[in-house]
């Protein structure tokens, strides 16, 4: 039982960690973008 919390912790830490790799993967190609719609 005393264990949960620390669980409970790492896993929203997990998941704030993959919200903002989606977050920079989502800017990074949105910059991506708009540098070959430049080029065009």
């Amino acid at each position: 039982m005393a264990r949960r919390p620390i669980e409970h912790k790492k896993s929203a830490f997990v998941n704030k960690k993959l919200e903002v790799d989606l977050k920079i993967k989502k800017i990074a190609t949105e910059i991506y973008e708009t540098k070959k719609e430049g080029i065009k």
